[in-house]
Formats: structure tokens, C-alpha cells, sequence
């Protein structure tokens, strides 16, 4: 039996011995003098161990493993990411009915786009590029923007024509500033197969209300704490996602946030989830750069939010990646509202990132859409294949891949750590 090279051992104080091994996503505590002994094995080591209840322990987890168990493993994981990614039975669309917005968020990536709306000739294409698709198991729409309430009412005659279509399930889910989310529409939701909804509320009112405008001028967080109000009191019985856009500039003011609105919607804790969205450069240009988080600090940020306020609203262990973002997926696809079409939502409006055309008489960029597809696949990428945390990585966002900026998962500088609140979260109960 060997050492697996998907092994992280590591002593933490307090803690103990503590092994994760990311190809079956395992993670023991070892008894000390095991702990001590193993801890000077090496990737591929033979490993020997004279109690039988360690070794089958650790045999479970995938630990140690055979000659040639890791590659086999590893195998077995890269033709299940690559069927799932190249998979014909789902299609993926997330869709921009506009680009324009109602507000003027100082870090928005599409801030400086044209805003243009997507005509009904356009829609009726819309709907006869997504019948080529049929019949299928799941056809899954995101709603996006621009802000897509501006245009509700083409929202929801292509909500209807897609439920239609010959799918064996479709689920849709919507990214609103929740500023026009009101009541009328709250009730249309689930009719409209809507399941989840997120929305944006950037730290209490006053932080919020610098950070949030209305392009008009004027605050916007008692206006969508009404509109979420009246979600909740609509009987719809999907998921809220509340995200609060996170940087240097508002760190500080995230715990208080998540107080007021956990103690707001107590009500509804099972079907409400508030996480911290980090603030990053990409897509966006010539970004200020001083006030944003790196991966790294990201990750100490969700630390520290637990160790100091009890916050614990994003999961610190490391999870099993089978299905990649559309950008990676055969059938995904981000539908400008001219129809164009992309790989990655932060190149809306971005006419050199184009990969195609729900028009079928409009040509496509192949070797764009290749690139996108087998280019940033990090199952082609050897360094990436050589890495002990590639099973709960993936190479990362494959638009940071494709910029060539550092796409390392916050697992590569700080798996103790996050290990550590992992394990502390577990024991009193948070995780």
C-alpha cells in the first residue's frame, strides 16, 4: 500500500493530527503517534502500520491506495467531469433581456456598455434556438442583466414559452437588484418556475446607500427590504439568495448585515441564505484596484468572520466539483440581448468575445468557442494534473485561466486553516 499523493496531513493546535485527502474529499483526525509517523511520508511512500483499525480507516478514505489506485481514481473523475461537461441532455442559458440597468453601482463590470434591449424578433429566435435542444432532461435559465425586471413582461412570455418546450424539467433563477420586485411580480414567480431569486444588499442602509444608487440618484435599501418583505408574503416557495458585495471598503459592516437580516426573516431561515460576494477585478476595466480582495484574503476574510462574529454562511470545506460553470459546458451559453452569444457573463457587450449566434443564418467563432471548451479545461493543463487538490479544484474559473491571472482555489495557500474552522464549525454545531 502506498501514501496517497491527494494527502494533506498537517498538525493543528488544539486539534490534533488532521488528514484530508482531496480525491475522496475524506478528512480524518489521526491518534498522535500515528500522526507523528505518517507525518514523514511522502507521495507514493510505501506505508505500513501495525494497527489493523488505522489502516482500514485510512484504506476507506483513500489514503493509502494500491500502485496506480490515484491515477485510476483520478481517471474515473476526469470521464465523469468531461461527460458532464460535454453532456447534449441539458441545456444552460443564462439571459440578458437588456443591458441597461436602473442602478449605478461603482464596481459593476458592465458599467461602461452600451445599454440596449432585446427586440421581439430576437425573443422569437430565442425560443427557436432553444427548440433545437428537444426533447431534453433539463433546460435551466438564469435570469441576468443589466437589471432583467426592466423588462418582466418579456421576462415572462419567455418563461411560459420555455415551460413549453419538451423538457423533461426546467428550472429558472433570477439575478435582480430587487429594487422592482414587487408584490404583483413576487406572485408570478412560481408560476413562472423561478426557484431561486438573488439579491444584492451591499451592508447596512447607510453603507448599502452609498455603495447602491439609483442611476436618478437616491438610496434603495428600504425599497428592496419592502420588495423582500413582500417575496416572503407572497406564498412563493423558492430559495432567496442575499448577496453582500464584500471589499476592504465594507468588510467590516458584513456581520451586521447578516444579524439584521437572519433576525428579519428568522421565519424563513431554511429558504434564506446570505453569503459575501468578494469584489474582484475581472471583466471590469481599468478597475481601481486598492479596495479589492485577492483569493487569499477572501478566504481570511470568511475565517474571520466566524472566529470574531460567529458568521458562518459559507462553507470552508473543500467540495467535490462534477459540474463546471456554463463556460465549460457544451450546451451553456450567456444570450446577449441581440442574440449574441457567450461563454462567461462578465464579456456581455463585449463584441470580441462573441463564440456564436442563436440566429442559425449568423456564423460562429469555432476556434473561440474551442478555446473556451478544450483551451481552459484544467484536465488538459499538467500542472494542474500534478496537483494535490485538483479533485476539489478544477483549475479554478476559466475565465481567470483563459486571462492567464491567478486562478488557484483559496484551498492552495490556506487548506489548514479553512480545515481548521471546518472542523471547529462541525464540533459546535455551525456546519
Amino acid at each position: 500500500m502506498l501514501w496517497s499523493r491527494y494527502n494533506h496531513l498537517f498538525r493543528s493546535e488544539g486539534r490534533g493530527w488532521l488528514l484530508y485527502n482531496a480525491l475522496s474529499n475524506s478528512f480524518l483526525a489521526l491518534p498522535e503517534p500515528f500522526g507523528e509517523k505518517f507525518a514523514e511520508l511522502r507521495a507514493g511512500d510505501e506505508f505500513r502500520c501495525d494497527d489493523p483499525g488505522v489502516t482500514l480507516q485510512l484504506i476507506a478514505a483513500k489514503a493509502v491506495v494500491d500502485s496506480g489506485e490515484d491515477d485510476r481514481l483520478r481517471d474515473v473523475l476526469r470521464m465523469k467531469r468531461r461527460l458532464a461537461d460535454l453532456s447534449e441532455r441539458m441545456l444552460l442559458l443564462t439571459v440578458a433581456p437588456t443591458r441597461s440597468c436602473n442602478f449605478a453601482c461603482p464596481y459593476c463590470f458592465e458599467a461602461n456598455r452600451a445599454g440596449i434591449d432585446m427586440s421581439r424578433e430576437t425573443e422569437e429566435q430565442l425560443v427557436r434556438f432553444a427548440e433545437r435542444f428537444q426533447p431534453g432532461q433539463l433546460f435551466g435559465v438564469t435570469w441576468f442583466g443589466g437589471e432583467p425586471l426592466l423588462r418582466f413582461a418579456q421576462l415572462r412570455r419567455l418563461s411560459e414559452r420555455f415551460l413549453a418546450l419538451d423538457f423533461r424539467r426546467y428550472s429558472a433563477s433570477l439575478i435582480t437588484n430587487g429594487y422592482l420586485l414587487d408584490a404583483d411580480k413576487a406572485a408570478l414567480l412560481d408560476e413562472l418556475a423561478i426557484r431561486e431569486v438573488q439579491i444584492t444588499l451591499d451592508g447596512p442602509e447607510e453603507v448599502h446607500d452609498r455603495r447602491r444608487t439609483l442611476v436618478s440618484g437616491g438610496g434603495t435599501f428600504r425599497r428592496i427590504l419592502e420588495n423582500i418583505d413582500a417575496l416572503f408574503a407572497s406564498g412563493w416557495t423558492g430559495r432567496l439568495l442575499l448577496r453582500v458585495n464584500v471589499d476592504r471598503t465594507n468588510a467590516e459592516e458584513y456581520h451586521r448585515i447578516c444579524e439584521f437580516l437572519y433576525g428579519r426573516y428568522s421565519d424563513h431561515a431554511k429558504r434564506l441564505h446570505v453569503y459575501p460576494g468578494i469584489v474582484h477585478a475581472m471583466g471590469r476595466e481599468n478597475p481601481d484596484t486598492a479596495c479589492l480582495f485577492d483569493v487569499d484574503e477572501a478566504a481570511d476574510f470568511q475565517i474571520e468572520q466566524f472566529r470574531r462574529h460567529g458568521v458562518r454562511n459559507h462553507p470552508f470545506y473543500p467540495g467535490r466539483k462534477l459540474f463546471n460553470c456554463i463556460a465549460a459546458r457544451r450546451n451553456g451559453y450567456v444570450v446577449g440581448p441581440e442574440g449574441e452569444l457567450y461563454k462567461c457573463w462578465n464579456d456581455i457587450g463585449i463584441a470580441e468575445r462573441i463564440v456564436g449566434h442563436i440566429d442559425p443564418e449568423k456564423p460562429w467563432n469555432n476556434a473561440l468557442l474551442a478555446e473556451w471548451l478544450e483551451g481552459q479545461c484544467a484536465l488538459n493543463d499538467p500542472e494542474c494534473l500534478s496537483c494535490g487538490l485538483m479533485p476539489v479544484c478544477d483549475g479554478g474559473c476559466p475565465a481567470l485561466r483563459r486571462e492567464k491571472a491567478p486562478h488557484c482555489s483559496r484551498y492552495r495557500n490556506l487548506l489548514p486553516e479553512l480545515l481548521e474552522a471546518h472542523y471547529d464549525a462541525t464540533r459546535s454545531g455551525d456546519d
